[in-house]
């Protein structure tokens, strides 16, 4: 696992030709406690946070532990 890293807008303006308003969030999933990898979402601004923070931190976590085995 890690911290959930999220990029918003203008935070993306060095890799969009756009302005955007978009959001990018990534989870760190992990090899005994060695992150080696990120799942992630792109998409509007307007998500549902607390279902979408939730989610990528369980998926994080079960891809870890998959890896772990």
């Amino acid at each position: 696992g890690g911290s959930i890293k999220y990029w918003m807008g203008e935070d993306l303006i060095h890799y969009l030709p756009v302005e955007s308003n978009c959001v990018v969030i990534a989870a760190p999933y992990s090899i005994v406690d060695k992150k080696v990898g990120a799942l992630g979402i792109i998409g509007p601004m307007r998500l549902p946070y607390e279902h979408i923070l939730s989610l990528l931190h369980t998926m994080a976590e079960e891809v870890s532990l998959y890896l772990e085995r």
